[in-house]
Order: structure tokens, then C-alpha cells, then sequence
């Protein structure tokens, strides 16, 4: 960033955080550190794996994004 207050430079760490917070935090109130961290591991394994996003074709992100590293196709 350039040290400039631009709104999009943040608004995807927002959007980001204003998902989670709203549709796991606030939802699932944990007591402990780590079943908040286990909560969020999960939540984001969801969004990226399993999800169907309008913006990708219907498909998740993981999908669309290792499709187009063609060296990682069939490894793992």
C-alpha cells in the first residue's frame, strides 16, 4: 500500500471478516482459544473447498484456483 486510506486496499479482509464473524463467531461462541481456531480452520476449509461461489462459474475457490497451476494438477 502506498500509505494512502483507500477503501480498496481493506475491503477484502473486511468482507472477510465480516463473513466469518457473522456467519461462525457469532454463532458458534466458544470459551476456549482453540475451538475458536479449530472453528475457523473449518470455516475457512468450507469456503474454499466446498462452497459453490457465483463469482467462479459455480464452482469453489480451490477449483478455480488450482486449475490455473497446471504443474499442481494430480499431486498431493
Amino acid at each position: 500500500m502506498e500509505g494512502r486510506c483507500c477503501w480498496h486496499h481493506n475491503m477484502f479482509g473486511e468482507r472477510l471478516c465480516r463473513s466469518v464473524k457473522y456467519e461462525d463467531v457469532c454463532i458458534k461462541a466458544c470459551d476456549s482459544f482453540g475451538a475458536n481456531r479449530h472453528n475457523l480452520a473449518n470455516y475457512i476449509e468450507l469456503s474454499n473447498a466446498l462452497w459453490l461461489h457465483r463469482d467462479h462459474g459455480a464452482r469453489p475457490p480451490d477449483m478455480v484456483y488450482f486449475s490455473a497451476l497446471p504443474g499442481l494438477q494430480g499431486t498431493a
